[in-house]
């Protein structure tokens, strides 16, 4: 078992780290270089202070290696990048090759403190053996602010791997919570859970920034639950592997861009998705749909033009409600679900 960390030695890990998170590399080449190296040390030592035997970054023969570490008796290498721009697929197929030419059966974790590219996770599932687990900025901002166990979070991460046979399992999420708002003469009740599962996090930004300002309408108890599958066909995946424990409270409810084809895009999730309880609700051609006048956004053209500004958020913040409701059927049924008029199961997309 890993070694229980000490109160003073996890205050200095979680120092160190935010110290990291606070600087501000976008133009300065030198510190970023800087920041991605104390953060391999950073990492080393949080692996020998839960016993996973560490090995500092080597090379081999010209091939780079940021580490290893032995987690349950196999050892594991390790690619950490913290860059100002979402990594890859090919970034991630580079390391990949690197895990395929070592003793059956290595795993590779790659951390990106940057996340990943919209639809990486697929481009790794399509057709291809799963050896190298993912780590985004939200589960490492678990580990070293949140008092999470890396070791912990990789056993489920490996576990969700071999049975869904995704690298990517999000374990931080947003919870939007609006549990107070609730007349005093109904009996207190475990308030409903809203399990949202979305493509990317410029999406988990319009969701979380929308379902906000909802459930401030609504006098009803309610939370949130928004996780990132990065990438559509992991939609499913994701769905799946949440929906086979869910409370009586709890229900999936899925939202992906329909992508200039909603139809096909709910016909596959019906393929896929092999749970009870869950929805989904497809804006089209994006969710990008949502965060402009509605009606003005009708091409995949138009939906790039919104999709590269950066505070989604924000956005979100400014659009009337009413408005949108009104113009998009998408968001209509988005807003009914979160104000308790729900749809029915397993239904069709609204777009």
């Amino acid at each position: 078992m890993p070694k229980k960390r000490s109160p003073l030695q996890l205050q200095n890990l979680q120092s160190d780290y935010a110290q990291l998170r606070g600087m501000d590399v976008k133009s300065d080449g030198n510190a970023a270089r800087w920041r991605g190296l104390q953060f391999e040390r950073l990492l080393d030592a949080l692996f020998a202070n839960e016993e996973l035997d560490p090995r500092s970054s080597y090379n081999k023969r010209g091939e780079q290696i940021d580490g290893s570490f032995v987690f349950k008796g196999s050892v594991f290498l390790l690619e950490a990048k913290w860059h100002s721009e979402p990594q890859a697929a090919s970034a991630l197929y580079q390391f990949k090759g690197k895990v395929d030419g070592k003793l059956t059966g290595t795993i590779g974790v790659f951390i990106s403190m940057s996340d990943f590219s919209p639809d990486t996770v697929d481009a790794l599932i399509a057709g291809k053996s799963i050896n190298i687990i993912l780590f985004g900025q939200e589960d490492i901002d678990e580990v070293f602010l949140h008092n999470g166990n890396f070791s912990n979070i990789l056993r489920k991460k490996i576990r969700y791997a071999a049975e869904e046979g995704s690298p990517y399992l999000p374990i931080s999420r947003f919870i939007v919570s609006n549990e107070h708002s609730i007349s005093v003469a109904v009996p207190r009740q475990e308030p409903e859970e809203l399990i949202v599962i979305c493509e990317g996090h410029q999406d988990e930004q319009v969701i979380e920034s929308f379902a906000t300002r909802i459930l401030e309408n609504v006098n009803k108890r309610k939370r949130v639950s928004i996780f990132v599958s990065q990438g559509k066909m992991a939609l499913a995946k994701l769905a799946n592997s949440y929906g086979r424990s869910l409370r009586r409270n709890q229900r999936i409810l899925i939202v992906t861009d329909g992508d200039g084809d909603p139809t096909g895009t709910i016909e596959m999730l019906r393929r896929l998705v092999d749970v009870d309880n869950w929805t989904a609700i497809i804006p089209n051609p994006s969710i990008e749909a949502w965060l402009a006048t509605p009606g003005k956004i009708k091409t995949a053209a138009d939906a790039l033009r919104v999709k590269q500004q950066r505070d989604h958020g924000g956005i979100a913040q400014q659009i009337d409600l009413d408005e949108l409701r009104a113009g998009d059927a998408a968001f209509s049924a988005f807003y009914d679900l979160l104000a308790g008029r729900k749809r029915g199961r397993n239904s069709g997309p609204a777009r």
